[in-house]
């Protein structure tokens, strides 16, 4: 009986981590200056670094054009 549960717990586990998770969605969408004064907001350290990597991935996924 402790198998069988202990075998069903495992497979919870395991189908629980294959469900894919949505990215969180950000405040500033495609606006670089938008982009910059949420992270200066959140105290945020190197946001011209930060803000070109996100935009650039975002237009390499074709989130924004």
């Amino acid at each position: 009986m402790l198998r069988m549960f202990v075998a069903v717990a495992a497979f919870g586990v395991i189908a629980a981590l294959n469900v894919p998770t949505e990215a969180r969605a950000d405040t500033w969408g495609c606006n670089y200056e938008k982009c910059l004064a949420a992270c200066a907001k959140a105290s945020g350290k190197q946001c011209n670094l930060y803000c070109d990597r996100r935009l650039r991935e975002k237009r390499r996924d074709k989130v924004c054009s």
